[in-house]
C-alpha cells in the first residue's frame, strides 16, 4: 500500500503565521482555517496541550476544513507525567473534546509531549 505524504504546520494560528502569511483581512479563526486549508492538507493543533477545547470550535473544525483535510493533536498536559486517576480523567476529557474531529473521520494522530526528565525506564513504560 503506498504511503501518503501530507504538508502541514504546527499551528494555523501561530503568531508567525498570522503576522508574515495570512492575506490582510484573514482576521479571525474561521478566516485563516479556510486560508490554511485551501493549501496545506494537515495541520497540528497544539493548543489542546495548554486548554482542552469546547467540542463545538472542534466540530467546526471539522465542517470548515475540506473533507481530505485532517488534524493532528497535541494531547493535553495533564496526561503525561501524572498521577494514573488524574489521567484516566483528563483522558476521558481530552477524547470528549476531540469527538467531532474523530466522527468526522479528520482526527489522524494525537501527539504527547512529556517533560523533559521524562526517560527511558521501567517506571517511564509504566505511564
Amino acid at each position: 500500500m503506498p504511503a501518503t505524504v501530507r504538508l502541514g504546520t504546527c499551528s494555523f494560528a501561530d503568531e508567525g503565521l498570522v503576522k508574515a502569511w495570512y492575506p490582510r483581512g484573514f482576521s479571525t479563526p474561521k478566516a485563516r482555517l479556510a486560508y490554511y486549508a485551501e493549501r496545506f492538507d494537515t495541520v497540528e493543533v497544539d493548543s489542546p496541550y495548554y486548554h482542552l477545547p469546547d467540542p463545538a470550535v472542534t466540530g467546526r473544525w471539522a465542517q470548515r476544513t475540506p473533507p481530505e483535510f485532517v488534524f493532528h493533536v497535541k494531547a493535553h498536559a495533564s496526561m503525561t507525567g501524572h498521577e494514573p486517576a488524574e489521567q484516566e480523567r483528563a483522558f476521558a476529557e481530552f477524547r470528549a473534546s476531540l469527538e467531532p474531529l474523530e466522527l468526522s473521520g479528520k482526527l489522524r494522530g494525537i501527539l504527547l509531549q512529556y517533560h523533559p526528565r521524562f526517560v527511558k525506564s521501567g517506571e517511564a513504560k509504566k505511564e
